[in-house]
């Protein structure tokens, strides 16, 4: 076991938690995984290609139906990753409405089955098998997560053209020689969400709309970041559920062979999964303390993934776990719990649910006082 941190509870959580500190959470040695860069997206594809083709040969006769069926799926994820990832990069280049629109398409899929058996697999490969339905849930779980960056952009840039298309019709009434905002002009604005009132100034409400303007811009500049975050991770987790998938395949037919050290393959997946768990950790770290600075309407949508993350590091510490039992009794030893990792992600997820609870409440507070005309 490596060494442990300590964390302290996000300022954001005070209002509902007393400060107390996170367990000590597991650090295992780390594995450095490469983010795929965006031109081998489509590298991914064939090379699950080949990964199929071997996992076919006679071989692996002990290969369940639930593998063939989890083999197929990533490699109909991948596929689907690498039109997603076109239709990004192009929304990156050019936000028009019909590029937001092909990108929201492109990751609206159905997800694959996420629940599958290996049973009668050679236990090494079905921990290697395990691994791999991990990462590609979580794939699905970032492809998810880039859709509602997309679809949060999509509003961002309706509120925008419903912003200037606003100001326009506010600068032809100050050319026309209006100097105060009408009853109907301030209802459209309040809608917009401009604190302003009738007889107010219409050179101080049109400058306030271009602040609001220049906001949303800004907001979405801050998701197409947030964005090609989420689709990086989706490629990553589809590389690693096509290594596993590989291994799995590798390890099956030296099994046929004869030539496999079951219990060292089984120690080597162990460290692959400690190195996710030590992602998913640090992912959920980081998502937490963006949700701790963000503003109110942002802040649940980044909690929400930080739940992902947080049940992400939960899966991978449970298969981790699964594989050293799985180790230790082919090689005739017995392994103990990580009893840390388990106390730590409990105290992470009541820090979740806070932070969730925080937000919540923010929201109420802005909707309460949204009819009198402040600012939401």
């Amino acid at each position: 076991m490596g060494s442990v941190r300590q964390m302290s509870p996000s300022p954001l959580l005070l209002p509902l938690v007393s400060p107390v500190s996170y367990t000590e959470r597991p650090q295992f040695a780390q594995t450095e995984r490469y983010a795929m860069p965006r031109v081998q997206i489509r590298a991914l594809v064939a090379t699950l290609a080949l990964a199929l083709s071997l996992a076919a040969l006679p071989a692996a006769p002990a290969l369940a139906d639930d593998a063939s069926d989890l083999e197929r799926d990533i490699a109909a994820e991948a596929e689907a990753a690498a039109e997603a990832q076109d239709a990004v990069e192009a929304a990156a280049s050019d936000p028009s409405e019909q590029n937001i629109d092909a990108a929201a398409e492109a990751l609206s899929q159905t997800p694959a089955a996420t629940s599958y058996s290996f049973g009668n697999v050679d236990p090494s490969a079905s921990i290697q098998y395990q691994f791999a339905q991990l990462q590609l849930q979580l794939s699905q779980q970032s492809r998810d997560s880039a859709l509602q960056k997309i679809e949060a952009i999509s509003a961002m840039q309706a509120r925008s053209k419903q912003l200037a298309e606003l100001i326009n019709t506010l600068r032809d009434l100050r050319a026309s020689g209006q100097k105060t905002v009408s009853v109907d002009v301030a209802a459209q604005a309040s809608a917009l969400g401009a604190s302003v009132a009738s007889g107010d100034s219409l050179d101080a409400l049109i400058a306030s709309l271009e602040s609001l303007q220049s906001e949303e811009e800004t907001s979405v500049q801050q998701q197409m970041v947030y964005l090609q975050d989420c689709m990086g991770q989706y490629n990553s987790y589809l590389q690693g559920a096509t290594s596993a998938i590989q291994a799995a395949s590798d390890t099956l037919n030296a099994a046929a062979r004869g030539t496999v050290d079951a219990s060292a393959t089984v120690d080597a997946t162990a460290d692959e999964i400690a190195a996710l768990y030590d992602e998913q950790v640090a992912r959920y770290d980081n998502l937490a303390a963006q949700a701790a600075a963000a503003p109110a309407d942002q802040a649940g949508e980044l909690w929400q993934q930080a739940a992902g993350e947080l049940a992400g590091a939960q899966q991978a510490l449970d298969l981790r776990q699964q594989a050293l039992s799985v180790s230790g009794s082919l090689a005739g030893t017995a392994t103990g719990g990580d009893a840390l990792g388990m106390a730590a992600l409990s105290a992470g997820a009541g820090a979740v649910v806070a932070g969730i609870a925080v937000y919540a409440v923010m929201r109420r507070r802005g909707a309460a006082a949204a009819p009198s005309g402040d600012a939401a």
